[in-house]
């Protein structure tokens, strides 16, 4: 049952001080250049190559992410544009989330808008580089139907709803949990509600994300890849838990669900709770800073995206039985709020410093490298996150201006081929994508010196 306005509204200034803060850390990410890691080096090599999006395993929303970065790229931008556009427009995703989250839970229950807050604010931040995540992207975007669904207010937010669901349904299969989770809110609200309205909408929200998901699930099991098949296995789930979850970013999430279950035991501010929530987002701060000041801790937070939606799910349970009680007139969410927002910045400034170093690092190591084929692993100290295929084409961005190397990582180079074209995506030995040598980029110079070295 929606909680009706209470006589007196609640005044939580802090929430717009929370959205500013998030579009400051957002904004850092999206203009450090952090996008380049991992996959996102060849994403943007490949846009730019072909001029069209790029998008894998089916998850065709990512169109409306890139929409920015091809117009860029269709108006003659270089790399760098393009890779600040691209990093700035996935960026906007996760903003688009806790803004959408924001705008439902007003006018009369903004202390709700904390959870996010932490879900996506503290929770996602282990995932955070890895911008192009549609998993990271789809657990953001799942506050917006939970709020809706445990409020009553998905025919209030028809069309906000309705393009929520509409994303998710093509981003990613973490769609079909956070339907089924969405719609399990919902029936419930709908079983608690006296108002035949509001039942009989939240009765219909609830069947129609079943069915919904129904049929993202059977889209994803009949055109389901090699690579999502295999994601699920229990070996390689183990192996991705220790490298992205285990550790500090495991205590960073728990400090969060405990920050949440205290919200909602005690949503009123008073002093113990002011205190509550400085010791807890300090300790976070500590945690996380140390993190990601670390490049070598934060290697292989690629992994993470296996994770971004379970992290969450604490939270989620904690928004839940929060909107289902009164809003008192004093909400702790006032301050703890913007403190996330606080720690959203911090990491973002570390972790952006940090990648910095990494490329400074990269650079240097290039300017005694010969031209042509160069292995990576005579360039990379041990628990890099350029330890990755991605390497390959993140090199040619960062040349952009005349590539002179091509790395790779996990072959050697004896076994590249050059023939039909450059390669700029070498997975597993096996060259999954080419670019010619007079195309968007100059490879030219990469070109020569590899066929010079083919000559016998």
């Amino acid at each position: 049952m929606a909680v009706p306005p209470t006589a007196r509204r609640p005044v939580v200034t802090g929430n717009g001080v929370a959205i500013g803060g998030a579009i400051v850390a957002l904004a850092i990410l999206g203009l450090s250049g952090i996008v380049l890691a991992w996959d996102g080096a060849w994403w943007i090599t490949h846009t730019g190559q072909t001029g069209t999006p790029t998008f894998l395993h089916g998850r065709v929303a990512g169109w409306v992410t890139q929409a920015p970065a091809l117009v860029v790229r269709w108006l003659g931008g270089d790399a760098m544009a393009l890779t600040i556009t691209f990093g700035l427009g996935f960026a906007a995703v996760i903003l688009a989330a806790l803004v959408a989250s924001w705008r439902i839970v007003r006018p009369d229950r903004d202390a709700l808008l904390v959870f996010p807050m932490l879900g996506i604010g503290v929770a996602l931040l282990p995932g955070q580089a890895l911008l192009i995540s549609e998993a990271v992207m789809a657990a953001a975007l799942a506050w917006p139907l939970v709020l809706a669904a445990a409020l009553g207010r998905v025919g209030r937010h028809r069309w906000l709803v309705g393009a929520t669901v509409l994303l998710l349904a093509t981003l990613h299969p973490f769609a079909i949990p956070i339907f089924l989770i969405a719609a399990a809110i919902s029936g419930l609200t709908a079983w608690r509600t006296t108002d035949p309205g509001e039942r009989t909408t939240a009765s219909r929200f609830a069947l129609l994300l079943v069915l919904v998901a129904a049929l993202v699930a059977g889209r994803f099991i009949l055109a389901a890849t090699p690579y999502e098949e295999g994601a699920t296995s229990l070996d390689r789930l183990a192996q991705q838990f220790r490298g992205s979850v285990a550790g500090r970013p495991l205590l960073a999430i728990a400090g969060a669900s405990i920050l949440g279950a205290w919200l909602v035991w005690r949503p009123r501010r008073d002093p113990l709770g002011i205190v509550v929530v400085g010791l807890v987002v300090g300790a976070i701060i500590v945690v996380l800073g140390g993190w990601a000041a670390d490049p070598a801790r934060w290697d292989q937070a690629l992994m993470f995206r296996t994770f971004a939606l379970a992290v969450q799910l604490p939270l989620i349970a904690c928004a839940v039985v929060a909107a289902w009680r009164p809003e008192p007139a004093r909400p702790l969410a006032a301050i703890a709020a913007p403190a996330c927002a606080g720690v959203m910045i911090v990491v973002a400034v570390l972790q952006a410093l940090a990648w910095q170093g990494v490329m400074g690092d990269l650079r240097a190591a290039l300017t005694s490298a010969p031209v042509g084929c160069v292995e990576a692993a005579g360039l990379l100290p041990p628990q890099s996150p350029l330890d990755h295929w991605g390497i390959t084409s993140l090199v040619l961005v960062l040349e952009a201006e005349a590539p002179r190397h091509l790395v790779v990582a996990d072959t050697a180079c004896a076994d590249v081929d050059a023939t039909d074209g450059v390669p700029i995506k070498i997975v597993e030995g096996v060259t999954q994508d080419r670019a010619p040598a007079d195309g968007w980029l100059d490879l030219r110079a990469i070109a020569g010196a590899m066929a010079a070295t083919e000559q016998p």
